[in-house]
């Protein structure tokens, strides 16, 4: 919120800013409706494309957020933090994937990068569907309206003036 606070956003800023967070939203949906965290290794959907998909999705959040900002020196702070934050968890993650999962997770590293989303094999997204229980489960709902609270916060400041 601290973003929405010092922000000052103008309609070209705010509506980019959308877009990357409807982009990003819907990312992080897709993503979280194949999850099964810690029962199984989810290679459908996105995790098809890219390993981290989830933590992609908040990224292009985070660059709608400081698109809205209007204001290049938020950039210089929220990326590097961004990464600074979530290449940790993803450390961590790997480490715990590799413990449960072994040679299956080590040959998904092999053929899944882990940023830079690149097209599977065939057929390989189009394994599993988006599923609604598995979205309540992973709790995807508190982002999307943690979201939305930001991006209202946003447009109350631009028609404020």
């Amino acid at each position: 919120m601290l973003l929405v606070v010092f922000g000052h956003p103008n309609v070209i800023g705010y509506a980019a800013g959308l877009l990357l967070v409807a982009i990003g939203q819907a990312l992080r949906i897709w993503a979280a409706g194949h999850l099964v965290k810690t029962l199984d290794l989810t290679v459908s959907g996105p995790f098809a494309w890219v390993r981290n998909p989830l933590y992609i999705g908040s990224l292009i959040i985070a660059c709608g957020y400081c698109t809205m900002f209007s204001g290049w020196l938020v950039w210089l702070v929220v990326i590097p933090l961004f990464f600074t934050i979530h290449s940790s968890a993803v450390i961590w993650e790997e480490r715990f994937l590799r413990s449960q999962f072994g040679a299956t997770f080590e040959d998904y590293c092999a053929r899944v990068p882990r940023w830079i989303p690149r097209r599977p094999a065939q057929g390989a997204a189009a394994r599993g569907r988006v599923s609604i229980r598995q979205l309540k489960i992973n709790k995807e709902h508190r982002g999307l309206i943690g979201t939305s609270i930001v991006v209202l916060a946003y447009l109350i400041k631009l028609l404020a003036g």
